[in-house]
């Protein structure tokens, strides 16, 4: 395609020159290249107009640099020889072949260096309409792609990355940024390590306590790897135990190795492994057979000054294929969207899969997981086809028994009052994201006038195999009036109380 599109008519065949030429950024002003010495025909002296200055913020490593790193302004800028450059291409042209493509650079790899750069500038043709863009770049099956967005308006943005803190000055607050099916590459460990019970922001605290230098980001990995990781790997996780800050017997206490709940995670701050020009310091994959698909890095952005505030974040599309035969439910979809939360990845084969796009019934997800609402408000309602909300129902205590009875008295304007409800979330082969901390979550910021006392069964049996996030929950709730907390237990017929996405 790339040959194909720079032998088009419209192309440009120059060999770009000026600013435009390919240039190779070194530590040292000596023309080695590789084994090859005078290999450089010379260097673009910083006060030159083809010299390319990195932003002040800029961070990166490259082979040959000194000892702790170096500041971008005291990088050379080498020039290649004409007989490297000859093959160079830089065109922008509409093709009508290829009409996604805005432009292309070709180079010719002379001397093989992988761990030394190359430096050369792109640019956005004028006229270009607002929207995101996509930078791709592909080596011998080798490739990465930089994501652009191009904004209205007719002013260049002063210093877009900020401008680093002057000396002294305190960090702001840290802001991290989420990056799912990430983990941090052999980074320096920051203790102590923490088993979540519902959210990360522990970690994500005890990170914030320490300078950015000391602790840049947060790993959050599963403790127990899914069936989907082949075997020779599924007892391998990224997890650094010691008989300090992060104890194999505190992590693993109350949890039941024999029956892995592939959700519990843990989480502990890191001192990333240096970047280099080439090179991230963390993982992404998109494969699920590798355990870091079920991973999340939490990454501290950069304390820097900006001139102008950042525009908050905008919502990713959901993901739910993955591979050619996984897929997510549409509800895990949905919270896998929110960008304040760790994603949890319960992939499903392919013959269970649905478009959630465009889904079969009307899913919904809030940040409790499943939205449990209208509990006692009386009445009864079909959700859809299969799950119905049943109300008015009394639960007399914690046996399991309803009965149709007033047990305090009436409101007002005549109503009875509900003393108690009994939510049934099924799992089996629906897949179900609650758990006992987002019921007691939900029960104290939705449902206050319910007693803090609950009581959360679980049904294994109902569970997928290996899929326990799919079992079976009975939660139980009673309204805080002494009425009802002092009501006698009558047995009575079971109602299911059931509001599923």
């Amino acid at each position: 395609m790339m040959d194909d599109y720079l032998a088009e008519a419209g192309a440009d065949k120059k060999v770009p020159s000026g600013k435009w030429s390919r240039w190779h950024r070194s530590a040292k002003n000596d023309k080695v290249h590789g084994k090859m010495a005078g290999y450089f025909v010379g260097n673009v002296p910083k006060t030159n107009g083809n010299y390319i200055t990195r932003d002040a913020t800029f961070e990166g490593t490259f082979a040959g640099q000194p000892k702790g790193g170096i500041k971008p302004a005291d990088v050379f800028q080498m020039t290649y020889p004409a007989a490297c450059l000859k093959d160079d291409r830089l065109t922008y042209h509409k093709s009508s072949k290829y009409p996604w493509v805005i432009g292309m650079r070709r180079a010719k790899i002379c001397v093989h260096e992988p761990s030394r750069p190359d430096v050369a500038l792109l640019q956005f043709p004028t006229g270009t309409k607002p929207g995101n863009y996509i930078v791709h770049y592909r080596w011998n099956g080798y490739y990465d792609a930089i994501d652009v967005e191009i904004v209205g308006g007719s002013k260049n943005v002063a210093k877009p990355y900020g401008i680093p803190l002057p000396p002294g000055q305190a960090e702001p607050p840290a802001v991290y940024q989420k990056i799912d099916h990430c983990e941090f590459k052999n980074p320096a460990f920051r203790f102590p390590c923490m088993r979540m019970m519902n959210t990360e922001k522990a970690c994500l605290l005890t990170c914030a306590r320490n300078n950015y230098i000391a602790c840049d980001g947060v790993n959050v990995v599963s403790l127990f790897n899914r069936n989907s990781v082949p075997a020779a790997f599924r007892n391998k996780t990224n997890i650094k135990f010691d008989d300090n800050t992060c104890k194999k017997s505190d992590v693993f206490r109350g949890v039941d190795k024999t029956k892995p709940d592939y959700n519990i995670k843990v989480c502990y701050g890191v001192k990333a492994a240096p970047r280099t020009d080439i090179s991230v310091d963390f993982h992404v994959t998109n494969d699920p057979e590798d355990p870091a698909f079920y991973s999340t890095c939490w990454k501290r952005v950069p304390p820097a000054a900006l001139l102008t505030p950042a525009p908050p974040a905008k919502p990713k599309p959901q993901e739910y294929v993955f591979g050619y035969d996984k897929c997510l439910s549409c509800p895990w979809a949905k919270r896998s969207v929110v960008y304040n939360k760790t994603a949890l990845w319960p992939l499903r084969n392919g013959n269970r899969c649905v478009n959630c796009d465009k889904p079969p019934i009307k899913y919904t997800a809030s940040q409790y997981g499943i939205w449990l609402n209208n509990l006692g408000a009386g009445g009864r309602g079909q959700y859809n086809k299969t799950h119905k909300v049943v109300n008015g129902w009394r639960h007399d205590g914690f046996n399991g028994n309803w009965r149709k009875a007033e047990a305090c008295p009436k409101l007002a304007n005549g109503n009875s009052q509900s003393c108690n409800a009994r939510i049934r979330v099924l799992g089996n082969s629906l897949d179900v994201d609650v758990i006992e901390a987002d019921v007691a979550k939900l029960r104290a910021t939705k449902y206050p006038t319910f007693s803090k006392v609950y009581q959360l069964s679980r049904i294994e049996a109902q569970a997928l195999d290996g899929r326990p996030e799919t079992a079976q929950y009975l939660v139980h709730l009673i309204r805080n009036l002494p009425c009802c907390l002092n009501a006698p237990l009558v047995p009575a017929a079971k109602t299911t109380v059931a509001r599923l996405p």
